[in-house]
């Protein structure tokens, strides 16, 4: 059977009592924490009910949630609940889930919103942690984050380029890197699109010509669309 433990403000004189907790509703809370603290007793958290809301600390990453798999909360679209925030955190470079949980709504229409702000400059996400919070269809009321620098050319199914010009871009990228440029006399080169589903920079497009006619549209992360 599962260990149920109540959650809420979470700080160094409470954090021992979820040695044992698999699972933990009313969410995680960690506020104004500047000094050393052991989290390691979440580690055995596998079910959050509730937001995770860490504000004000020096928590470097979220790495003491290592396995949680399944989070929920309660939303409507007229006053909806922050899943995930993560706000003023200096220190934090790196969201740092080994595990890529299921983010559910408990009504699975409603908007799922998450707040990444004013956290250290360096901080980034990864390929699979943005193409997470993508399908998962998570929108972000600030997302202050760069992309983690990628050497890889593909990741499971997923071909990654980095975009230089419409000339230089491979067939067959499922996910492009930088900013997409279109200009007059790429027409020629608009196949190459046609299994884009990502792209993290934004698109410009120089000339009238439209190239949104494949059926699964890019996803815009960062910038402009215009």
């Amino acid at each position: 059977m599962q260990i149920s433990c109540p959650g809420g403000i979470i700080n160094a004189s409470t954090i021992k009592q979820y040695e044992n907790c698999e699972s933990i509703f009313n969410g995680i809370k960690l506020y104004n924490i500047t000094g050393p603290i052991d989290l390691s007793s979440l580690y055995n958290v596998e079910y959050i009910r509730g937001p995770i809301d860490i504000q004000n600390t020096n928590l470097k990453n979220l790495s003491f949630l290592a396995n949680v798999g399944d989070q929920k909360v309660n939303s409507n679209d007229e006053n909806p609940q922050i899943f995930i925030n993560l706000a003023n955190n200096t220190e934090m470079t790196r969201l740092g889930f080994p595990l890529l949980m299921e983010i559910q709504n408990s009504k699975s229409s409603n908007m799922k919103l998450a707040n990444f702000e004013n956290l250290h400059p360096d901080f980034c996400l990864t390929v699979e942690e943005m193409a997470f919070f993508l399908e998962n269809g998570i929108a972000f009321k600030n997302l202050q984050v760069k992309i983690c620098p990628e050497n890889r050319t593909k990741i499971h199914n997923t071909v990654i380029c980095t975009f230089e010009s419409m000339d230089r871009l491979p067939d067959g990228c499922n996910l492009i890197m930088g900013d997409l440029i279109v200009n007059p006399g790429d027409e020629d080169h608009f196949p190459k699109l046609e299994n884009v589903r990502y792209l993290f920079g934004s698109l410009e497009r120089k000339l009238k010509l439209s190239i949104d006619t494949h059926p699964d549209p890019i996803e815009m992360v960062y910038g402009r669309y215009c």
